[in-house]
């Protein structure tokens, strides 16, 4: 296994993220963010993200940049959004490595489609995710070797420039768990050294240039950023529509884990050494800190995956016998009920049809899985496990991507090429869908155009803007009926270009 298994594993990855370069943003957050990008780049300014001209500090400005250095490097398109994602990605695989010098954990952590998948898409996440693991294993070092501070401090940069300073409360609490439970760390690392003093330093020259310039230039940097979107997060009032059960992140890091989530128990269970004591310590902060926020997403707990990849490794490492076929029947099972679920759900097929294609689905996903198990039975418990998984993962991370991205986000492209190839003006009519005037269920649109839109919500506004010449506008079906149009206001010569789904668009020109 020494001599093949680190470039099969690697084969694996960059199977993993092949074609993520085939379809556009997807929207809302991805599309939010290139657009903000996007205005970036326009005005030249690398401090302030804004939306529709307006700052917008959802996230801070890391990812921005990366982004937009791929893009002077030569880099396109999505390649320019999602590729440094991929890099982080890949750098927090490496961490993992090389902190551990085995391959079983980075092949635990490799099939997380939870990891994999937001690991290839344009957000904070993989930073952040990359920043903390660093800081986590620098960290751990530097009871030995005071210098690792400095690789903990630049480590912990990283993440609080990619996300805020959520990243600094973590490993507050995990400092405090380990002054006061873990006496090695007490005789090891003295409360102030002189590499302690370096770190913080690195970690506040990379850090506050952004936040202060960021705050001198715009006044609502202090409540939008620091206030509502962390604070605000944290309590729940900053974002309503994404509240959720204390329980939720439970069932995320066993479906997040899959197969070896079914090892989770009896790695807690079998917990020896200060290092599982301290990587299990950061684990529950995570874990309990985000279940007791008010907004939670399934990938909010990633920052947890790394240290679990470890602990589950040195766990199974012990423990050789524990599985094999129960990851084959688990993942056979998975298969076998969620693509029923796909097969189903919205289908217009006949049932003998979906059954052709369920019977096909088995027999790849699990099929493949069990003839591995069986094949490899002599390997690792993570070489069992990562065959049982690999087929699974690799249909979901390269089809269902492409295929969402098609199905839901297709139509509305098509319309921003068709309206951009009328080269004029490009209106978006009543296309509001987050509840508010002037936003777009598609931000993403703008960033396929290139250019801003201008979004209106009424005929007499759409009327005004006619004034001025002819324009392209783009709406939902059934918002924009020419005769409605006529009687309402009198808005101008209306004639339909092009029919997409649920999307129209019409060239609106004056009517003298």
């Amino acid at each position: 296994m020494s001599k093949w298994g680190w470039p099969a594993l690697g084969m694996f990855v960059a199977a993993c993220f092949w074609g993520f370069w085939s379809y556009g943003p997807f929207d809302l957050d991805e599309g939010l963010y290139s657009v903000a990008l996007m205005e970036m780049q326009q005005r030249g300014d690398w401090v302030v993200p804004t939306y529709r001209g307006a700052p917008f500090f959802e996230k801070p400005i890391l990812f921005y940049w990366t982004a937009w250095i791929a893009d002077l490097c030569g880099a396109e398109g999505v390649v320019a959004l999602r590729l440094p994602s991929i890099l982080a990605t890949l750098g927090t695989l490496a961490l993992v490595g090389l902190f551990t010098k085995r391959m079983g954990p980075v092949m635990i952590l490799s099939v997380s489609v939870l990891f994999m998948g937001i690991g290839r898409m344009f957000m904070p996440d993989p930073f952040l995710v990359f920043g903390m693991t660093a800081a986590l294993f620098a960290f751990w070092k530097a009871r030995e070797d005071h210098r690792w501070h400095v690789a903990a401090g630049v480590g912990l940069a990283i993440a609080v420039l990619a996300k805020g300073p959520m990243p600094l409360v973590i490993f507050g609490l995990l400092g405090i768990y380990c002054r006061v439970r873990m006496p090695s760390f007490v005789t090891s690392a003295p409360m102030v050294s002189g590499w302690k003093v370096v770190g913080i330093l690195l970690f506040l020259a990379i850090v506050l240039p952004w936040y202060v310039m960021a705050a001198m230039k715009s006044p609502e940097f202090v409540d939008e950023f620091l206030i509502r979107q962390n604070f605000g997060r944290f309590t729940g009032a900053g974002d309503s529509a994404h509240l959720g059960h204390f329980w939720l992140y439970i069932p995320v890091v066993f479906v997040g884990l899959l197969p070896f989530s079914l090892s989770l128990v009896g790695a807690w269970r079998n917990r020896a050494g200060e290092l599982e004591q301290f990587l299990w310590a950061f684990v529950w902060i995570v874990f309990l800190l985000f279940s007791f926020a008010g907004t939670k997403l399934p990938h909010y707990i990633l920052p947890a995956f790394p240290p679990l990849a470890v602990l589950l490794h040195r766990y199974l490492s012990r423990s050789p016998k524990r599985v094999r076929w129960e990851y084959a029947v688990l993942m056979m099972v998975s298969s076998v009920g969620v693509f029923t679920y796909g097969l189903f759900i919205d289908n217009d097929g006949s049932l003998s049809v979906i059954g052709v294609k369920l019977v096909f689905y088995v027999a790849l996903l699990g099929w493949i899985g069990t003839a591995a198990l069986c094949h490899f039975k002599r390997g690792t418990p993570e070489l069992q496990g990562m065959m049982a998984v690999a087929p699974f993962v690799l249909v979901l991370l390269l089809v269902a991507p492409r295929g969402y991205w098609v199905l839901t986000h297709l139509d509305p492209h098509v319309a921003v090429r068709v309206a951009n190839a009328q080269e004029l003006p490009i209106i978006e009519y009543r296309m509001g869908g987050e509840g508010e005037s002037g936003k777009t269920a598609h931000p993403g649109m703008q960033w396929s155009i290139g250019k801003n839109t201008i979004a209106v919500e009424t005929l007499s506004e759409l009327k005004h803007l006619v004034e001025n010449g002819s324009v392209a506008v783009i709406t939902r079906d059934g918002r924009f009926e020419e005769d409605q149009m006529r009687v309402s206001a009198s808005v101008g010569l209306v004639r339909r270009i092009k029919s997409l789904g649920e999307f129209e668009v019409f060239i609106v020109s004056p009517s003298n």
